[in-house]
């Protein structure tokens, strides 16, 4: 077992190995970092669409719902006959002056 001096040391060692490899590879990192987060994108988009396939059924409502929603409040709003959507606007023959 590794005591609290040794443990110590080791840190020690691994920070300067670090600090020294950081100075000539900054740009490699940068990549790196680039490359791991898209990496990580494309495991979260295949993980959803896992998830999409498994739950087909609740995919299927969550396009569904607010399609249908939607025509509702479409035919609704055609087929209600506002008196101020038929009525002209008002206009001033001085406003064309």
């Amino acid at each position: 077992m590794l005591s609290p001096a040794d443990y110590i040391e080791i840190v020690d060692l691994s920070a300067a190995s670090a600090a020294s490899s950081a100075a000539s590879s900054a740009s490699s990192a940068a990549a790196a970092a680039a490359m791991g987060l898209g990496r990580k994108f494309g495991t979260v988009m295949w993980k959803n669409g896992v998830l999409k396939v498994r739950h087909w059924l609740v995919t299927t409502l969550e396009v569904l719902v607010p399609t249908i929603l939607f025509i509702i409040v479409a035919i609704l709003r055609n087929s209600i006959d506002s008196p101020e959507a038929t009525t002209p606007a008002v206009v001033f023959e001085d406003s064309y002056k």
